[in-house]
C-alpha cells in the first residue's frame, strides 16, 4: 500500500510537470485496481519510426536528443527518473526536438524485469539491471543508448536477452564510429561517457550529453 501511494504521488507530480519536451499528462486515475495515466494526444513519429528509413544526420541526432535530455531533466526536478527511455517513446517535433513520452518514476520504486519479459532491455542501465538503485544517472546511460542508436540506426547490443545483459555489464561500450564510419570519433568519446559502467564516470545529467560535444559535423 505504501508503494502503491508513492507511485500515486509520483504520477500526480508528473501529471502536474508543464515542459515543452515531456508529453503532458492530463490526467491521473484508477480503473479495477489500477492506476493510469492520460496523455495528450500528439501526432509526431517516434524516432524508432525514423530511424526505420536512415540513420539521422548529426544534426538532426543533436537537435532530438538536446530535446529529450531536457525531458529527461525536467522529470529529475522532480524528483522522478525515465523509466523507458527508448526511440519508440522519444517522439520527434520539427520544432521543438525529441519529446519525452515517459511517465516517470521514483527511484525508490524501480524494479527490474524478468528479461525474457523487459521489451526494453538494450536501453537498459547496469546497475538497474542489477537491481541496484538507481538515479538519474541511469537515464544518462539511457540516453547514451538512444544517441547511439540514433546516429548508428541500431542498439549497441543485440541478440539474446542473457546476451544483452551481459554486454550491458561487461566490457567498454562499442564506438559508433566503428558502425558509421562517416561519424566524427568524437562521438564514440560522448557515448562511451554516457555509457560509462559506472555511474560516477558519466555526465552528471540528461543536458550535459548534449551541452556541446554533441555539436560536431559529420567528418
Amino acid at each position: 500500500r505504501e508503494a502503491s501511494a508513492r507511485l500515486r504521488l509520483a504520477l500526480a507530480a508528473r501529471a502536474a510537470i508543464g515542459h515543452p519536451n515531456l508529453l503532458r499528462a492530463w490526467a491521473v486515475g484508477e480503473a479495477e485496481n489500477r492506476l493510469f495515466v492520460a496523455f495528450e494526444r500528439c501526432q509526431h513519429p517516434s524516432l524508432t519510426e525514423l530511424l526505420a528509413t536512415a540513420p539521422l544526420e548529426p544534426a538532426d541526432c543533436a537537435r532530438v536528443l538536446e530535446g529529450a535530455a531536457a525531458g529527461v531533466d525536467a522529470l529529475t526536478r522532480q524528483r522522478l527518473v525515465a523509466r523507458n527511455l527508448t526511440p519508440e517513446r522519444v517522439l520527434v517535433d520539427p520544432r521543438l526536438g525529441g519529446i519525452l513520452m515517459d511517465l516517470g518514476i521514483p527511484p525508490e520504486l524501480m524494479r527490474p524485469l524478468p528479461l525474457e519479459r523487459d521489451p526494453d532491455l538494450a536501453f537498459r542501465s547496469p546497475e538497474e539491471l542489477r537491481g541496484q538503485p538507481v538515479d538519474l544517472r541511469s537515464s544518462v546511460y539511457s540516453l547514451g543508448v538512444v544517441l547511439f542508436t540514433a546516429l548508428t540506426g541500431d542498439p549497441p547490443y543485440s541478440g539474446a536477452p542473457v546476451e544483452i545483459y551481459s554486454r550491458h555489464l561487461e566490457g567498454a561500450p562499442p564506438r559508433p564510429s566503428e558502425r558509421r564510419l562517416a561519424l566524427s570519433p568524437e562521438f564514440d568519446t560522448v557515448v562511451a561517457r554516457a555509457m560509462a559502467r559506472d555511474p560516477a564516470d558519466r555526465y552528471p545529467d540528461a543536458g550535459a550529453v548534449t551541452a556541446n560535444e554533441i555539436h560536431i559535423p559529420v567528418g
